[in-house]
């Protein structure tokens, strides 16, 4: 859909207004977009000029006239006696003294309108003190503009009931309200002229819509004199029946009363029956919500599906007869839940038992199973647990009675759903974070690549200085070929020792248990893998490790991971600050001459008028909420990042870099770690100063 743009204009609050040669205006209020034409009241779908005043109305000048939008509606012709002619673009003011100034196009002049400023007078003309069963009344109104300046068909009108939100503005004089509930109601109604003044002191009426009959005092007070008087007649004509043939009339006369007040009871009595029922359909449907709420809220935050099967499980369990029983299994196990086991069952298809169901089978679908202490024998439902297209679980219940159609609706299906849900969420984020890690391994190859040829080049000098000796048959003695290969060995158990890392930085340790390990350790593996190509760089390693820290619970390698990670972002800010800097002085990019050889750390350092290329990185214990939490920094001094780069750091996908060297979803997954841990992750600095990461995790004693 293309056409002219004729005129744009912006609010205070970031609002877009668009006004087009065909398709009248575009709105867009900082999240999504949303078209005006004559259909929504606009006088013509030609749009010249736009205005914004004080009162925050939009006006719009159209071919057809000036339309002005007042926030929900549009109202078609907002101007009296408008002059027919065509605004031009830009055209259309307000001046400080509130009177609307228009600079036509076709006769070039310019028009000036000041608005009246007396509001209009509202009154309402038909309604009822007292509203009959079943709550059906009509509310009429109408309007006047004391000045005479608004005629009355042309003031709009908005209402609203008991203190609500007030209706749109529009020319309707009446309102017919069905099925009002018992009780006071209040109804106000204003006015609002064409210069958009609203009634300062709406009309206001009240009414009472009385209950049904048979809630009545004097209903129930007469029913209950008809059973008394009912009662005492019965007592005599019993006393009398013997004594006095003569009162036969009499007792016919009395039991038909008596027949007649029993149908009204009976009446009553079906209809409390009804509403108990009703009463109990909407207790159930609650309890199927509350439900609901808690497995969801469960199992919002389980974090291994073996947590999200257990969280399921003893929601499902509790809403359950004693006698019930449940299964989840999954990838060749089984979980039972029942009575007071809630245990995992190690046996895949042979015979399982529970505190309260016994089964022949689990893997057959047809087995016999039994409830214990029950005479209804007991049913069976099952369902699979579906996701990427194929079944990878089942649950079963088994209940002594059968569930109702809603019953087996919330308590199987939904929870087969949600188990399902969180098995998939939590399956794609250990597919993600895997692949980060293999994304973060080809990163540290060059690293990997320096720890690697260096204990290669010593083992190449140390055979060739042999093989030399030997095939220029000068002599050796055993003790220094002994030394030779003993200095050999120690390389190639370096060199094991680096592979073996690598080879359990990428395997994936999402499943494993978690372990006590200590940050400083992590700190020193992912430098002895990242830390050459860093220095590589031109970048100086600054550490302040606390040897003090206490120990923290978790995955080391994934919170390696996270470190690698914020120091591949470092050595990239630094980079990219060397490059702006180099481009700003008109230098020629010669990185060899600009690198110097690699060496311990403290060396590597490049000056250049006052800034070097840094990383600092820091490890502590600090106190929060009354815990201890160990806190990792890596701070750099390089281009650093604004306030609206920082607040969406941690979106999936947000990146500031090329695309061959950035996807946006690094820092979004160290997030996603760090809070698995129970910790969090922080991010400060400025633009051109510099950026700090402090990552805090929870103590192994505060676990």
């Amino acid at each position: 859909m293309t056409s002219y743009i004729h005129a744009v204009s912006g609010t205070n609050r970031g609002d877009l207004w668009v006004g087009t040669r065909t398709y009248g205006v575009f709105h867009f209020d900082g999240q999504t977009w949303r078209q005006y034409n004559e259909r929504d009241g606009l006088a013509h779908s030609q749009v010249n000029a736009f205005m914004r005043t004080a009162d925050g109305g939009i006006w719009a000048a159209t071919s057809g006239g000036i339309s002005r939008f007042d926030g929900r509606t549009w109202v078609t012709h907002a101007l009296p006696h408008e002059p027919g002619l065509i605004v031009a673009g830009g055209g259309l003011r307000q001046s400080r003294d509130g009177a609307l100034w228009l600079n036509m196009a076709n006769v070039f002049r310019t028009v000036r309108y000041e608005p009246h400023a007396g509001p209009p007078e509202t009154e309402v003309t038909v309604s009822l003190d007292r509203v009959s069963q079943p709550g059906n009344t009509v509310l009429a109104w109408a309007g006047v503009d004391p000045w005479r300046v608004t005629p009355d068909e042309e003031l709009q009108y908005a209402w609203r009931l008991d203190g609500g939100a007030w209706s749109p503005f529009s020319f309707e004089k009446n309102k017919v309200f069905l099925s009002l509930p018992s009780g006071r109601h209040t109804f106000e109604v204003k006015a609002r002229d064409r210069d958009f003044n609203e009634d300062p002191m709406p009309a206001v009426v009240r009414f009472r819509v009385v209950p049904p009959v048979w809630q009545e005092p004097w209903f129930i007070g007469m029913v209950a004199l008809l059973l008394g008087v009912a009662g005492l007649q019965t007592g005599r004509v019993v006393r009398r029946d013997r004594r006095l043939r003569e009162s036969n009339a009499a007792l016919s006369s009395a039991n038909r009363e008596l027949f007649q007040a029993n149908q009204d009871l009976r009446r009553e009595i079906a209809e409390r029956q009804r509403t108990e029922g009703e009463r109990a359909r909407l207790d159930e449907r609650l309890q199927q919500l509350r439900y609901l709420y808690r497995m969801r809220s469960s199992l919002g935050d389980a974090r291994s599906p073996e947590e999200a099967i257990r969280r399921a499980g003893e929601a499902l369990i509790e809403v359950l007869p004693l006698s019930a029983g449940a299964l989840v299994q999954y990838k060749g196990r089984t979980w039972q839940f029942g009575g007071t086991e809630n245990v995992e069952c190690r046996m895949s298809n042979v015979e399982c038992r529970m505190s309260n169901v016994e089964i022949e089978n689990l893997n057959d679908f047809n087995s016999k199973f039994e409830i214990r202490h029950s005479k209804l024998g007991g049913v069976r439902y099952d369902r699979g647990l579906f996701w990427g297209g194929r079944e990878r679980g089942r649950l079963s219940l088994f209940c002594e009675v059968a569930l109702s159609e809603s019953q087996e609706r919330t308590l199987l299906d939904e929870t087969a759903g949600q188990i399902a849900a969180v098995m998939e969420a939590r399956e794609l984020e250990t597919q993600i974070l895997h692949s980060s890690r293999l994304v973060s391994l080809g990163q540290m190859a060059a690293g990997v690549a320096h720890e690697l040829s260096q204990p290669l080049s010593a083992i190449s000098a140390t055979a060739e200085g042999l093989f030399l000796r030997l095939e220029e048959g000068i002599a050796i003695s055993r003790r220094r070929v002994m030394e030779m290969m003993e200095n050999v060995m120690g390389l190639v158990e370096r060199m094991i020792g680096t592979i073996e890392h690598l080879r359990v930085f990428s395997r994936d340790t999402s499943g494993e248990a978690g372990i006590r390990f200590s940050v400083n350790e992590v700190v020193r593996s992912s430098l002895g893998l990242v830390g050459a190509q860093i220095r590589s760089h031109g970048v100086t390693l600054h550490l302040d490790l606390d040897e003090g820290l206490p120990p923290v619970w978790g995955h080391p390698h994934q919170m390696e991971q996270v470190l690698l990670n914020l120091l591949n972002n470092a050595r990239d800010a630094l980079d990219e600050r060397e490059g702006e800097r180099r481009k700003a002085k008109g230098e020629r990019e010669d990185i060899s001459a600009l690198r110097p050889s690699p060496s311990a750390f403290g060396d590597g350092e490049r000056r250049g008028e006052g800034w070097t290329k840094g990383v600092w990185v820091r490890t502590q214990c600090e106190r929060y909420g009354g815990g201890r939490w160990v806190v990792a920094e890596v701070e750099d001094n390089g281009v650093g990042m604004d306030e609206a780069i920082r607040a969406r750091l941690f979106e999936p996908f947000f990146t500031t870099k090329p695309a061959d060297r950035g996807t946006g979803i690094g820092l979004s997954i160290c997030q996603a770690i760090v809070q698995k841990h129970g910790g969090w992750i922080a991010c400060e600095g400025r633009k051109g100063e510099g950026t700090t990461f402090r990552v805090g995790l929870p103590a192994a004693e505060e676990m």
